[in-house]
């Protein structure tokens, strides 16, 4: 980001948003169906493979030749190639969907892991290399596709599976019917995170697009690397004892309250302490979207809870009941975002109107997961409520004292205020007997004595 503008990330993020809706469609809820399948046999896998090939040469040629709408819709000049490097994206990327489907079911995260390893390092390699040439934009995009690539490839050569030239109706129907219902909730969950970029982008301009996207970038980065992560070990689990609802309601519950051990200070500090994260990791360039990152860091604590809930509802087959939970919560949403944008044109008011949804739409979804799951409302909400009160008071007290001392380094102070809000707060956790802290080490002690026992 340092050797990059906000230009470029608003270039890049305009194009994206639609793409990634596209790529939504592309992927027509397959791989849910393919994880939550029990039985499965070539015909349905070879179907699966060579339908979403089909709908990626549609939606390619579409970006292919679309490139000018890009740059008329938004008023800017270079889109058109962006969308271009986007259609070829898909391609490459749409080798790789049923090859990581397959292994995600069998819980092969240690191969995803590697490949993602890789992957990482050369995409990012690539990006640096291209922005310090000055690439620009371009830099962005030489990182997605190296990413893509690797990815790609890298799944397709370890799984055992290879498509045959095979194709039934009969699994298309059964996958179809299998992956549509997630697929529309995904699509409303997409349209109410993601409006706001569209028309930022539309109404305010590339740069205020860049802060925006950046922010919430930056917020997302524990929800990937932790909530999602684990969301997609655990649907995988889950699905194969979706039979036995006490254990997947134990499990849930010890793990929302690790999630939210960990999550809840994280978001919490970067929410407080923005302009000298930014100023130190991004440069005072980036200072603008500090108000922004600030209240998507805080919302996004109850975005990360969101995140895991989501599977109880797929994996209790009550995916008509969340699609409608969602398409009221997106409807009002979105509203709001539009009306944010058009009125006030401002990052900050449309963050503002973006977090209040997000917690409106927290307790009608805790509310009818409990009712799923078949416990009390007060039960499921339980194990977020202190990891999230100990991180508000500790890390503000903390920012008290770290304004104490203008005259320090800022690097330092912001040094002494991380050391002291975790440390404070995990002894807190442990003195207080949280839950989830004393879940956490019984968990760690099973795993030293099954380690000690090889």
């Amino acid at each position: 980001m340092r050797w990059l503008i906000p230009d470029d990330f608003g270039k890049f993020a305009m194009v994206f948003v639609i793409v990634k809706f596209l790529q939504i469609i592309r992927g027509a809820g397959f791989t849910v169906a393919i994880i939550q399948k029990k039985i499965l046999n070539d015909s349905i896998l070879s179907t699966a493979f060579w339908f979403q090939i089909f709908l990626t040469t549609i939606l390619s040629t579409f970006l292919f030749y679309s490139g000018n709408l890009f740059n008329i819709l938004y008023q800017e000049t270079v889109l058109d190639q962006v969308s271009f490097w986007f259609a070829v994206d898909i391609i490459i990327g749409s080798i790789g969907l049923v090859p990581t489907a397959l292994l995600r079911k069998e819980l092969h995260y240690k191969i995803l892991f590697k490949i993602n390893l890789v992957a990482l390092i050369v995409s990012s390699s690539c990006g640096i290399a291209m922005a310090l040439n000055g690439m620009g934009y371009l830099s962005l995009i030489g990182k997605m596709l190296s990413w893509t690539l690797i990815t790609s490839l890298g799944t397709f050569y370890f799984v055992k599976w290879k498509p045959q030239f095979l194709f039934s109706k009969k699994s298309l129907g059964t996958l179809l019917q299998l992956g549509l219902p997630d697929t529309g909730n995904y699509i409303l969950w997409y349209l109410s995170m993601n409006t706001d970029d569209f028309f930022i982008g539309r109404v305010i301009g590339a740069t205020s697009l860049g802060f925006y996207n950046r922010a919430y970038t930056i917020m997302l980065l524990p929800l990937a690397n932790i909530s999602i992560v684990l969301k997609d070990v655990l649907f995988s689990t889950w699905s194969k004892m979706q039979d036995d609802k006490d254990q997947v309601n134990r499990m849930y519950l010890k793990t929302s309250g690790i999630i939210a051990l960990f999550i809840s200070p994280i978001m919490i500090f970067v929410a407080v302490f923005s302009a000298p994260i930014i100023t130190i990791i991004f440069g005072d360039k980036w200072l603008p979207m500090a108000t922004t990152l600030s209240i998507l860091s805080f919302v996004g604590v109850f975005q990360s809870f969101n995140a895991l809930l989501g599977i109880i509802f797929i994996v209790f087959n009550q995916n008509q009941l969340a699609f409608k939970i969602n398409l009221v919560a997106s409807i009002s949403t979105i509203a709001g975002i539009i009306w944010a944008v058009y009125i006030y044109k401002s990052i900050e008011i449309t963050a503002l109107v973006w977090g209040m949804a997000t917690l409106v739409r927290f307790f009608p979804t805790y509310y009818f997961a409990s009712k799923v799951m078949g416990i009390s409302f007060k039960k499921l909400v339980d194990p977020l409520i202190r990891p999230l009160c100990f991180s508000i008071i500790i890390i503000t007290f903390s920012y008290y004292n770290y304004q104490l001392f203008p005259e320090l380094a800022t690097l330092l102070k912001l040094f002494m205020a991380f050391l002291f809000s975790f440390l404070f707060y995990f002894i807190s956790c442990k003195f207080f007997k949280i839950k989830s802290f004393l879940d956490l080490e019984n968990a760690i002690k099973t795993y030293r004595l099954e380690i000690n026992k090889k």
